[in-house]
C-alpha cells in the first residue's frame, strides 16, 4: 500500500501542472522581429535592428539606428494572458540617443498596439518589468531609469536614478506621476 502513495503523488503532480498550463498560451511573436512605433510611425526590426539611409547624389548616408533595448512579458490588462512590453532606443545621427516605451496587449493571440511613450534621451534603462497579479499594482508597468541630473553634462553617464509608472487604461498607454 505504501508504494502505490508514492507512485500516485507524482502522477497528481503532473495532472495538476498540466491542468494548470491548459489556459496559458505560446508567446505568438519575436521581438527582435516586429513592428513598433516610434513618434507615431511604425518602426520595423529585424534582428532587433533597423538602420534607414538616405540617398544624396551618390552616397548613401545612414540616416538612423533603432534597437531593441529592452522587453518583458506580462499582464497588463488583468486577463491572465501575457501581454508585452519594450524599449526602443533611436539614434538619428546626431549627439542624441533617444528613448522610448512601446506596450502591446494580446487580443485573440495578435499583439495589439496600445500606445508609446518618450522616455528621454542619453538615459540608461536599469529594469523594466510588470507587476504580476498578486501585486496591489498588478498590470503597472515600472520602469527604473538613469537620467540627467539638472547640474551634470552630457558628455558624463546620466546618473539620477528615477522610476516610472505606467498603465494601460481604457486602451491607451498612461503615465501614472509619482505621489
Amino acid at each position: 500500500m505504501q508504494n502505490k502513495k508514492y507512485l500516485i503523488l507524482p502522477i497528481v503532480i503532473l495532472v495538476i501542472l498540466f491542468v494548470g498550463n491548459l489556459n496559458k498560451k505560446e508567446i505568438p511573436t519575436n521581438p527582435n522581429n516586429f513592428t513598433y512605433t516610434i513618434n507615431q510611425e511604425a518602426v520595423s526590426l529585424t534582428d532587433g535592428i533597423l538602420k534607414t539611409v538616405r540617398e544624396e547624389s551618390t552616397e548613401i548616408i545612414l540616416r538612423s539606428t533603432t534597437k531593441l533595448e529592452k522587453f518583458t512579458y506580462g499582464d497588463l490588462n488583468n486577463d491572465d494572458i501575457d501581454d508585452f512590453v519594450a524599449i526602443l532606443s533611436q539614434d538619428t545621427g546626431g549627439t542624441g540617443t533617444f528613448f522610448y516605451l512601446n506596450a502591446f496587449i494580446d487580443i485573440n493571440g495578435e499583439f495589439v498596439f496600445m500606445g508609446e511613450n518618450y522616455l528621454g534621451d542619453r538615459i540608461t534603462i536599469e529594469e523594466l518589468s510588470i507587476y504580476e497579479k498578486e501585486h496591489i499594482d498588478a498590470g503597472t508597468i515600472l520602469i527604473g531609469l538613469n537620467i540627467y541630473d539638472k547640474k551634470q553634462s552630457f558628455a558624463e553617464k546620466p546618473a539620477f536614478y528615477v522610476t516610472r509608472n505606467y498603465k494601460i487604461d481604457n486602451g491607451k498607454l498612461i503615465y501614472l506621476p509619482q505621489y
